[in-house]
């Protein structure tokens, strides 16, 4: 199984260095690219390049139609590639009955390393409106009632917010 990794990841850095794009490469072998800019800073070898974890799960997932809610609330998913529970939460929110915005952001991207330091041991983690909701497991009812919350004013930060770089680091 190991090799068979090592075979997609330089597979993917390959296909990447001949058409001089980025190309992820997800679970479901989907694309994407990204410009050649982003390379760059990534010391540009190709071993580097071909060995580096190419598949992001950060971006916009799905957003509310305003005219549905103006008010409708952001969530934020803590995630990344190949997290089931992050999958399992995705569709409890698109099952949901109110209308929000869904943001993934994944921990293991460059510039997510304060996410990554605090969340790396309980992804997925929720925030509504950039503030800390819940993490690991989420049903249809604690969705629409943190929801609800959120378009009223009345959703504060829940109790429960893991730090692992308070244990990890002593902090």
């Amino acid at each position: 199984i190991t090799m068979l990794l090592i075979q997609r990841q330089l597979l993917s850095g390959l296909i990447m260095i001949l058409s001089a794009r980025r190309v992820t490469v997800s679970r479901a072998f989907s694309c994407r690219s990204e410009s050649v800019s982003k390379i760059s800073r990534w010391h540009g070898s190709p071993w580097h390049l071909a060995t580096r974890h190419l598949a992001s799960a950060t971006g916009t997932v799905y957003t509310a139609d305003p005219s549905d809610n103006p008010a409708a609330p952001v969530i934020k998913l803590f995630t990344k590639e190949e997290c089931t529970l992050c999958d399992k939460v995705k569709d409890v929110l698109q099952e949901c009955g109110i209308a929000h915005t869904l943001l993934a952001v994944d921990i293991t991207d460059e510039g997510h390393e304060e996410w990554f330091e605090k969340y790396k041991f309980d992804i997925p983690v929720l925030h509504i409106n950039d503030i800390y909701w819940t993490k690991h497991r989420l049903t249809i009812e604690e969705a629409e009632d943190a929801m609800t919350s959120a378009i009223d004013g009345s959703f504060f930060k829940q109790p429960g917010e893991p730090n692992a770089a308070k244990y990890v680091h002593g902090g």
